[in-house]
């Protein structure tokens, strides 16, 4: 993942990564909505515990075939070691990007 963006622009405990495309409808929606969990989810003293990165596959097909990305936007949370826990093909629906995203922050507190 380091090939992605620099180590700072991931969340320390979490990364909700958005893939997208210039001419998707609903990747603003999702941006939104995914920047709105991040907030929720990194609070003091850790701000920077959940962060949302968005990849522009038009700038980088080559993660379309990667990531086996078919439809924008694609969602994938990942970890703070940079594993993928999950995934979400299209806007992810808020009661199981909440559970899935609590599930990687109530482990790193194990």
């Amino acid at each position: 993942m380091s090939d992605l963006a620099s180590r700072e622009a991931f969340g320390t405990a979490a990364t909700l990564l958005q893939f997208s495309t210039p001419t998707c409808a609903r990747c603003p929606a999702t941006a939104r909505q995914l920047d709105a969990v991040a907030a929720s989810r990194s609070t003091a003293p850790g701000p920077d515990r959940v962060r949302r990165l968005e990849i522009d596959l038009a700038e980088r097909p080559d993660l379309a075939r990667r990531f086996d990305v078919m439809q924008t936007p694609t969602v994938l949370l990942v970890d703070g070691t940079h594993t993928v826990r999950a995934r979400f093909g299209g806007p992810p629906r808020q009661p199981e990007l909440v559970a899935a995203l609590d599930a990687v922050l109530t482990e790193e507190h194990s």
